[in-house]
This record gives structure tokens, sequence and C-alpha cells, in this order.
């Protein structure tokens, strides 16, 4: 605005224009007005012109200076709160760096990523599921023959342990109907898998065919379905020599029992925290539940006249010994005599339990040996040999073989590159068979 009032003042008598012809200042000239013209317009209208502009401006840098200064409060902000947590972060970078410098020397050798072909001890390796998938549980037959996986994408497959070194695994695949299983049991005859269905929260069972020894049109269909449980989740599932069928919850504690007539004929109701697993004895006269406290329980089934179960009450806790475990039991197994039981825990910890002893006068479960390994951070999977000589541990994706008298066989670091969801042993000792998030079923030699 100055800078056009004084523009004015100092070329009164002149003609300045910006959009006219040299013709036409000339001629504005010699006519002798004293006007002084800024884009073609008069003294007042170029006046109001300059006024209006530098106003606008003058507007423009207000409104910047305000909308800055609203803006500076929550500059300041981030950058107290980012030095903040860089403080933060320095503080827990020392403190790492002093663990990590501890805890060097004992992980260095699981930094070392050791490939699946150099590996001697690794007899196959079975990517049928997909690299995408999850294979969620494992199982060998009782006779064998097959090694059952199940995955989420919505597949049952029976891989035909015969040619299990081969290139091509083959096997039957089997559609779930819309759902995956997470957990299966193969029934003593190997006649039937009995699937616990993640979506649907209840059981099925499928008639095992064998497409080999017979006629290739029969092939494994579903025979029976469950209806929809009560329970919020089902965790995994177990099958009695009497046909009874078990489904063990989680969150809600609660443990059901079913007859062949898909009748809830028994509900257990732990109220410890949240349920583990759950299984039959082999005498079909106990049933072992584990739970994410340090408990373990035992329950006694009892029998009516007819053979049919009339009530289950508590027999035993482990929790009561004072060689209990010190952190929540993962599983508990039971031998083949039904008198002793295996349980692991997250301690790190895998112990065996007498549990022929009259617990209906009080007495407790007695803890006849505590095992662990060097490595065996955590008890997170087991498989008992099917003739009690052996037991596999998963830790994280490593795994362990022991006899049953604790001795370390086999250690095995590293054999997935997740986390391994099932390991299981197979019925000649010869070979254990593991699998995870990573859609890998791999075979091992035991020892």
């Amino acid at each position: 605005f100055f800078f056009f009032f004084f523009f004015f003042k100092k070329n009164k008598n002149r003609e300045y224009v910006m959009d006219l012809s040299e013709a036409e200042i000339d001629q504005l000239k010699k006519d002798g007005l004293g006007v002084v013209r800024l884009f073609g317009y008069d003294e007042k209208t170029s006046l109001f012109i300059g006024f209006s502009i530098a106003c606008s401006i003058v507007v423009l840098m207000l409104l910047y200076s305000l909308t800055y200064e609203k803006q500076k409060p929550k500059q300041q902000k981030q950058k107290e709160d980012n030095g903040k947590k860089e403080k933060k972060n320095n503080g827990k970078s020392k403190n790492n760096k002093k663990k990590n410098n501890n805890n060097n020397n004992n992980n260095e050798k699981r930094k070392i990523r050791i490939d699946d072909n150099d590996r001697e001890d690794l007899v196959t390796v079975i990517k049928d599921h997909g690299s995408k998938n999850k294979v969620t549980y494992i199982a060998f037959s009782n006779n064998g023959k097959y090694l059952a996986s199940a995955s989420n994408d919505r597949t049952l497959r029976l891989f035909y342990t015969d040619n299990i070194q081969e290139k091509f695994h083959r096997h039957q695949r089997i559609n779930t109907q819309y759902d995956h299983s997470f957990y299966f049991k193969w029934t003593n005859d190997d006649k039937y898998l009995v699937l616990g269905m993640a979506n649907g929260k209840n059981i099925a069972v499928y008639r095992v065919a064998d497409q080999r020894n017979s006629n290739k049109s029969k092939k494994t269909k579903l025979e029976k379905e469950f209806p929809e449980s009560n329970t919020k989740e089902l965790l995994n599932i177990d099958v009695s020599s009497n046909n009874y069928f078990l489904g063990c919850s989680g969150s809600d504690t609660l443990v059901n029992v079913w007859n062949t007539k898909l009748e809830v004929v028994e509900t257990i109701k732990t109220n410890l925290l949240k349920n583990n697993s759950a299984h039959f004895s082999p005498d079909n006269k106990f049933i072992s539940i584990a739970t994410r406290t340090q408990n373990g329980r035992i329950y006694e089934i009892n029998y009516d006249k007819a053979g049919n179960i009339s009530s289950i009450k508590q027999a035993l806790s482990l929790a009561n010994s004072s060689n209990a475990h010190k952190k929540q039991v993962y599983d508990i197994l039971f031998l083949n005599d039904s008198k002793r039981i295996l349980s692991i825990s997250a301690d790190g910890n895998w112990k065996i339990w007498n549990i022929d002893v009259q617990y209906s006068k009080g007495a407790d479960a007695i803890c006849e040996n505590t095992f662990t390994a060097d490595n065996l951070d955590s008890c997170d999977k087991v498989s008992l040999s099917k003739d009690n000589k052996y037991v596999a541990i998963s830790s994280g994706s490593s795994f362990f073989v022991f006899s049953i008298d604790g001795k370390l066989i086999k250690e095995c670091e590293e054999a997935h590159e997740v986390n391994i969801n099932a390991i299981s042993i197979a019925p000649n000792n010869k070979t254990v068979a593991t699998c995870g998030d990573d859609g890998l079923i791999k075979v091992w030699l035991l020892q």
C-alpha cells in the first residue's frame, strides 16, 4: 500500500500504464493529462486495488500465524513424548545389552539355522497342506499304517507310512465340510477317526476306508456328527474303549462326556481358571484334566450295573503334593497300566506319578520322578510311545526324546521355523513326526 502511495506521489505528472500501446501513451502525454494509471485504471481505482491486495496479504499472514500457533503446542508435545520414548528405549536397550551379553553363550547354537538338507535324522518333509496353511494336529494310527494330519485348509489327510520316504506322498484327502479340525483321536481298532471341530465346537466321527486293500470307490466319510456343545471353545477331545466321548473346553472350565446316542451323560466343571486338556484312562476308570494353574486333577468314573456311567467324582489333585509343578500343567497322559500318569508343565519339567493310592481315604498322588533337560525351557506338547518306553516333548520349535526313565535320547533344535503344534511317536518306535504353522509335516528318526 505504501509502495503504491509513494509511487503515485512521485509520478503525479507521468503517465504509467501497462496495458496501452505506445501510440496511446504518446497521445495522452500530448493532451497533458496529469493522470497516473495502473493496469489501465485511474488514480483512485489504482489506490483501491493496491489497498485491497495489501489487506489480503495481511489477512493471509494472520491466518497462517494463528494456525501455526495452534499446531505449535502439539508439535512440542510430540517432541517431548518422543524424547521420553527415546530415553526409555535407551534404558531398555542398555538392559537388553546386558541380558544379551549374559545369554550369548547359551543362544549361539540356537541362532544358527540348520538347513533341512543337512539334517541326517530327517526322514522326509510333507508339504501337501501348503505353506500358507497351518497343520494343527498329527497322529500315527495304532497299527502304524497311517500318519493322519489336520489343517485349517479344511482337509484331513491320511498318509501311507509304507512309502513315507518317497518324494511324492500317497494319501487320502478328506474334506471336512466348511470347518477344520484342531485335534483328533484314533479309536483303538483304527476304524474311526474322532475329530474336534474348531468352528462348530463339536465332535465329528469319520469311518476310515483303506483304498489300497479294498475297492478304491470306498472313501473315508463322515458317519456321525455331534450337536454343537454349549461351551465357549473346544480344546481337545478323546474317545474311550467303551465308546464314550469326551470334549474339553477352555475358558468355561467344562468337560462334557457323551455316549453313542449323542447324549451328554456327565459334565465336569473344574473352576480352575482354564482347562488345557483331558483324557480317558486305558481301563476307562479315570479322567485326567490339566489346567492353566499348577493343578492337575484325576476324576473317578463310576458305572451302574448296566455298564453306563452313573457319576464322575474328583479322586486326586496333583497340587496337594509337595512335588507339584511350579507353573501351569499343559497335559496329563495315562500309562498303559492306568496306575501311573505323566504330566508336563510350562516349568520345563515332566513328572511320573503313581495314582494307585487310597484316595478315598485322603491319600495323595505320589510323584515318583521329575525329569528335564538343559535347553528344555517349557514342555508344550507330548507324545507317549505305544509301549510306554519313550516320551517325546516339544518346546517351542524344538523337540526332545526321552526314555521313560528320563534318559535324554535325542535333542532336535529348531526343528521348525515356528512353534510345534503336535508331536507323535510311531508305533514301531523308529520315527517321530512333528507339525507346525509353517504348513509342514516332518518325520524324524527317533534316535
